[in-house]
């Protein structure tokens, strides 16, 4: 397998800006790169936009497949809102992607006639030819026709998920330390917290989000990443709760569905603290948030998308404002750049965020660009006050 360029195998997590949208790139070792959800916006390639135009930034770090494409180990996609799969299309025509990761809310929404995205339609069609490339290969099914099944719906009976070698298959508990075929045990591992059976065919297609955390090792550092998709509280309070501290311990937390008051506020303006209370017991030392928004307006108002201003405030609390980062505000807002977390070190803002954009093509920046940004500051020892707090 080729490589354009010099991909260091240095486990990192990039998080690009997009602007409301999410495209989280996890570079686990050399040639195994895992790309979950991806927000590609067509304005990205035009003159003064603010989004980064995330496959041309792939194709330029990602090695060469046998077919002399780009080579991406595994895509996979927390659920197909437009804004979680856009560019989709583009992805699987210009690049070799070894395996998706998908949960059943696809094959359910196809069943019942949903609403989709043209996007998700392709993902769908391609969903379908690999479950049928799976059906017949079994675990051995090679690469570029590899699918991994997260979750688990009766519709998938009639496709016969029944028939599914269990290597490919994982439900809510489980942990995966096998990226395409591959091995990835001694740097990577993948534990699944979502989503629950019983939110695979709800109403709202945010319950059903593909939440999971990645954990990253390197020598004796370690980054445990947790990338939920856009879950609200009231599948966050069941996560928490029925997790283990281990599973749940965490050194960035992408805040779910662009910084949403949902995740953290309930419908009457108050504080979800279950959520909150939890989310401070198990975060690491140093931990950060990111939002994956445009930049956040100077106030809320009624009925407003995200990103919310509540939650930001919230966040802010549990981890320290100097430990809060939007993808839409790292460094120069009117050309932001991509949050970086680095095995061992901490990449953020600060004077080296435009080297880290510039780095990625030759992925020794990256690494470059941690050494002079230097550590994360430590916010020591935080604590969220009880009670029950209104946001208007």
């Amino acid at each position: 397998m080729g490589n354009n360029g010099d991909l260091a195998p240095v486990p990192r997590v990039i998080l690009w800006p997009v602007n409301c949208g999410d495209s989280t790139t996890v570079v686990i070792s050399e040639g195994i790169v895992m790309q979950v959800d991806l927000h590609d916006l067509d304005s990205s390639e035009e003159n003064g936009s603010t989004a980064v135009p995330v496959l041309d930034r792939l194709e330029e770090m990602l090695p060469t497949g046998t077919d002399g494409r780009p080579y991406l180990a595994v895509a996979a996609f927390t659920h197909l809102d437009k804004d979680h799969c856009r560019g989709a299309a583009k992805l699987l025509a210009r690049f070799n992607v070894g395996e998706l990761w998908f949960t059943p809310r696809s094959f359910v929404e196809a069943e019942e006639g949903g609403e989709m995205c043209e996007d998700a339609k392709v993902l769908h069609t391609e969903a379908l030819r690999r479950l049928a490339e799976v059906l017949e290969h079994g675990a051995d099914t090679p690469s570029g026709d590899r699918m991994r099944l997260v979750g688990y719906h009766d519709v998938l009976d009639d496709l016969g998920f029944e028939d599914y070698p269990d290597e490919l298959k994982s439900i809510p508990g489980d942990t995966v330390t096998e990226m395409d075929g591959e091995d990835v045990s001694d740097v990577a591992e993948v534990f699944f917290h979502s989503p629950f059976r019983d939110d695979c065919d709800g109403i709202e297609r945010n319950s059903s989000s593909l939440g999971m955390r990645i954990r990253l090792s390197s020598g004796d550092g370690a980054l445990r990443v947790m990338l939920l998709g856009d879950l609200g509280h009231e599948v966050l309070e069941r996560l928490l709760e029925v997790s283990e501290d281990d599973d749940v311990a965490w050194d960035v937390f992408l805040a779910p569905h662009h910084c949403s008051k949902g995740a953290v506020i309930d419908d009457d303006g108050h504080e979800v603290t279950t959520v909150t209370d939890r989310l401070a017991e198990t975060m690491r030392d140093g931990a950060w948030v990111v939002a994956s928004s445009t930049a956040f307006p100077p106030n809320d108002t009624a009925g407003a998308n995200p990103p919310h201003r509540a939650a930001r405030e919230i966040y802010e609390r549990i981890v320290g404002t100097d430990h809060f980062v939007c993808t839409g505000e790292n460094g120069d807002e009117d050309s932001p750049a991509p949050v970086v977390f680095v095995v061992g070190g901490t990449s953020v803002g600060e004077s080296g965020a435009r080297r880290l954009m510039v780095g990625l093509a030759v992925a020794a920046g990256v690494v470059g660009a941690a050494t002079l940004v230097g550590k994360a500051i430590r916010p020591g020892d935080r604590t969220v006050p009880k009670g029950d707090r209104r946001f208007a």
